[in-house]
């Protein structure tokens, strides 16, 4: 891994965090940790006394009054640099300087508490039924845009099948079971909050669940429900999101790296993915105009008379941008030499979604060739998959992974210390300049059987979680209900002698329901059965609302 020249190589790294509710910089700090972990274990850092590692955080004096912390900075310079050097004991050398930089768009999630009860019942309520009733989504299929340069554009699709990416009847199927998922873990997840209450325990709302969850739904939406950001007032909040990517991809070309790699999480993936794939006429239009004159200057941004830059576009052209004025993508992604996906959704959006992750027809060419796209999934992640829906000009090289035995955390145990791990794996292939090393490992590189065994237990565990999910909701229930009716019961005596007794009319039904059902067994069998009536209603809802399908030539999504 040591720079064969006589200065040091200067390497920048572009993080792209995924859902939740990430603080500025959390990801990066966490990603950066696992990093340097996975690089002094590979290298045998170990000596306190001759640390070939050594990490430094841009930050400054500035901060908030009684701040916790000092500010670290972000933009064109790398919030947190990594310095590389030899293990030359009288006079070490610095071989590599990794600059990492950081696209933060947590902050652009809807908050509809800030506009009173009644705004945040309906934004959760809009939450749930869309969530719930996915499984009967309508399928938008690909369809031509007449916006400039939109032939350059491929949706995305499955040569090997010889079709373009649709629900089959299997997808609807494995959608109705993680809504009936979701619906017993909330109910679960808040009768046992109930009764750590009684004990004086508190416990995380499950509203978790709707921050996380939520970006999706955030990133396919046409507009906030509630709370939009500035940037997002005009335009579908997923265009706010990407002028953080184009904004930050630009910043890099900029940065004057010899080479430059993206690695993104989970729906991070998709937000790269769309930076890296916009269309030269339209990139532009994410930038500010600062940005956009250095581009100018550099060459990046050129006028080509040709470009078609007067038809709508999304997002709407600037003013100050100038008619014909495009990205040149060779410039800008010449020294671009590899795209990191993990945890990745992608295939996902394009079954249901596709033509928000459309394919440019024109990829990343770096100047000598050399770009890779490494997708490295866990088939035990439930968001995650192999990207089989991307076979375009640079198509991604899968790698199944063994990140974690844990079902629900093997989406976030991608970077774990593992040797030879991904995160090992990652500064090789930053480090070295060399291809992605992609050769198997039993039992955590895997090969084809492993991962069909792997996808197995992934399986095994959904029933087992559901199986579970609906035996607590069962046995708790009859407690809630106990809970509620002394609630409501004390609402049939005098002080509740204005409602004329519908209190204990209340509560004498929920005294008799779980009566009738005393057997656990009985109960569950209830809880089953209510749980697939109520996500089956609210999909037969769905399908009965569904707005006739959009025309060809609509506007870019």
């Amino acid at each position: 891994m040591a720079n064969g020249g006589g200065t040091a190589a200067r390497i920048g790294v572009l993080l792209v965090h995924g859902v939740g509710e990430h603080r500025r910089h959390q990801h990066l700090d966490a990603e950066v940790r696992a990093m340097v972990t996975a690089l002094r274990a590979r290298i045998g850092d170990h000596d306190a006394g001759q640390q070939r590692v050594r990490v430094r955080a841009d930050s400054g004096p500035d901060g908030e009054f009684l701040a916790e912390n000092e500010i670290w900075r972000g933009g064109r310079r790398p919030t947190v640099s990594v310095d590389l050097y030899d293990d030359d004991l009288a006079r070490p050398r610095l071989t590599h300087t990794i600059g990492f930089h950081e696209v933060w768009w947590a902050d652009l999630d809807e908050a509809p508490e800030r506009h009173g009860f009644f705004a945040t019942l309906r934004w959760y309520l809009q939450f749930w039924y869309w969530g719930l009733s996915q499984w009967a989504a309508q399928h938008y299929p690909a369809r031509v845009s007449s916006l400039a340069g939109a032939t350059r554009i491929g949706q995305p699709g499955n040569a090997a099948r010889g079709r373009p990416p649709k629900p089959t009847l299997r997808d609807r199927a494995y959608l109705f079971a993680v809504a009936c998922f979701f619906l017993l873990l909330g109910v679960t997840w808040e009768a046992l909050r109930f009764l750590a209450r009684r004990v004086n325990l508190a416990g995380p709302s499950s509203s978790i669940l709707v921050r996380y969850v939520g970006d999706v739904k955030l990133y396919q939406a046409r507009r906030y429900d509630a709370s939009p950001s500035v940037d997002g007032m005009v335009e579908r909040p997923r265009v706010a999101i990407r002028k953080r990517m184009v904004r930050a991809l630009a910043a890099m070309a900029l940065a004057d790296y010899d080479r430059w790699y993206v690695a993104a999480h989970s729906l991070g993936t998709v937000v790269a993915h769309n930076g890296l794939n916009e269309l030269a006429e339209t990139l532009p239009n994410y930038l500010d105009e600062e940005t956009l004159n250095e581009c100018q200057a550099r060459g990046i941004a050129t006028v080509d008379p040709s470009a078609d830059t007067a038809r709508r576009m999304m997002p709407l052209r600037p003013a100050w941008a100038g008619d014909g004025v495009v990205i040149d993508r060779d410039r800008l992604f010449e020294k671009l030499r590899g795209f990191l996906t993990y945890g990745s959704p992608l295939d996902k959006f394009a079954t249901l979604w596709p033509a928000i992750v459309p394919i440019n027809a024109h990829p990343p060419t770096p100047a000598g060739g050399g770009f890779e796209w490494i997708n490295v999934h866990d088939p035990m992640d439930a968001v995650a998959g192999s990207l089989d829906f991307f076979a375009g000009p640079a198509p991604p090289v899968n790698l199944p992974y063994a990140a974690s035995w844990w079902f629900l955390l093997a989406h976030i145990s991608y970077l774990n210390p593992k040797p030879d791990g991904l995160g090992e794996r990652l500064m090789d292939w930053v480090i070295g300049g060399e291809p992605f090393d992609r050769s198997p490992r039993p039992g955590l590189w895997l090969d084809a059987g492993e991962a069909r065994a792997r996808k197995g237990h992934h399986v095994a565990w959904w029933v087992f979680l559901l199986a579970f999910l609906a035996t607590a909701a069962a046995w708790a229930f009859p407690l809630l209900f106990e809970g509620l009716g002394a609630a409501v019961g004390s609402c049939g005596s005098d002080a509740c002698a204005d409602g004329g007794g519908w209190g204990q009319a209340l509560a004498d039904l929920w005294a008799w329901f779980p009566g009738t059902l005393p057997g656990l067994h009985w109960r569950l069998l209830g809880t089953a059965a209510g749980t697939v009536a109520v996500v089956g209603l609210l999909g037969l809802v769905r399908i009965l609302r569904r707005p006739p399908r959009p025309d060809p030539g609509s506007k870019k999504t």
